[in-house]
């Protein structure tokens, strides 16, 4: 309506002035017209103005930014250990929901139950064919047994306090889940190139039809932003005291040279893809989380 029109309020300082004080309340009657002819809302923190080239207004934040900050600030006053707890807590129920339907002595039942944990839970390329993406997430909450459980559980609850701390909880969310999801998708594209012999006429590869689950993607990519963080903490593996740099390298090492192995998983059970995946999704997390300055001044810098 006003292309070119920019109205601003000002508070002129000239006091028992008639002639400021009318023109102060022509300028806020003109303001208010103009805010109200162009739908801008009164929502407050807002910063309100005009285009001075397009007459639109806009708002500094977007309404989406606005309830993640809200939403974001919630999490971070949330205690480290009681957000750390939580997610093992998650892990825990969707565990002993499964054991639970499990028990089930029908067999046709058990069959049913086991496919819907398949085309439900467990994340493979043929359900994200068929349009179930939350698999790439809800894979990171479920496990096969009590072992598998109970080695992810315990290394969330050793390093996930200390690195929630430091981060931030929101931050250590964004790591947590992005490291699963980032070890899916590898197995994604691991499967797609390693097993595409086609099972079927649709186009289906044998690929296609491998399952992965557990949080082992989310916990290395853990350790991996653990070792980067704090290389020189000491991390006791069978009592033995090691630096956590040397531990993280060797995990990443073992499950590089078991990738290799052309199996259904690499001859074992474990996903060793999915391992690398965390992992390079958290020493990626690391890099990018640090602040320029600390990665690219050289140490000599500033000494004379």
């Amino acid at each position: 309506m006003f292309p070119f029109a920019r109205v601003q309020l000002r508070r002129l300082t000239l006091q028992g002035n008639p002639f400021s004080e009318k023109l102060a309340k022509v300028n806020y009657n003109i303001s208010k017209a103009l805010n109200r002819s162009a739908g801008i809302s009164k929502s407050p923190g807002a910063v309100q103005c005009f285009s001075s080239w397009r007459g639109r207004p806009y708002n500094s934040q977007s309404s989406f930014r606005r309830k993640y900050n809200a939403l974001g600030s919630k999490v971070d006053n949330i205690d480290p250990n009681t957000l750390v707890y939580g997610i093992i807590g998650a892990n825990l129920a969707v565990f002993g929901c499964i054991q639970f339907a499990m028990v089930e002595r029908d067999p046709f039942k058990l069959q049913k139950v086991r496919r819907f944990i398949h085309d439900n839970l467990a994340f493979s390329n043929l359900n994200l064919k068929m349009g179930r993406v939350w698999t790439i997430v809800t894979a990171g909450f479920t496990h096969e047994n009590f072992w598998h459980l109970l080695f992810n559980s315990m290394t969330i609850y050793f390093f996930g306090p200390t690195l929630a701390a430091s981060l931030g909880n929101r931050r250590f969310l964004g790591l947590y889940m992005l490291s699963g999801i980032s070890a899916n998708v590898l197995t994604s594209v691991y499967h797609k190139t390693s097993h595409n012999q086609l099972v079927s006429a649709s186009g289906i590869t044998r690929g296609d039809l491998i399952s992965s689950i557990g949080a082992s993607g989310h916990t290395m990519g853990m350790l991996a932003y653990f070792g980067l963080r704090f290389p020189f903490e000491t991390i006791y593996i069978y009592f033995v005291p090691l630096p956590a740099f040397l531990v993280v390298s060797g995990c990443i090492l073992y499950d590089v040279v078991r990738s290799r192995r052309p199996a259904n998983f690499n001859g074992t059970q474990v996903n060793h893809t999915a391992h690398i995946g965390g992992a390079l999704f958290g020493a990626l997390f690391f890099f990018l989380t640090r602040r320029p300055s600390n990665l690219l001044t050289p140490r000599w810098r500033g000494r004379r």
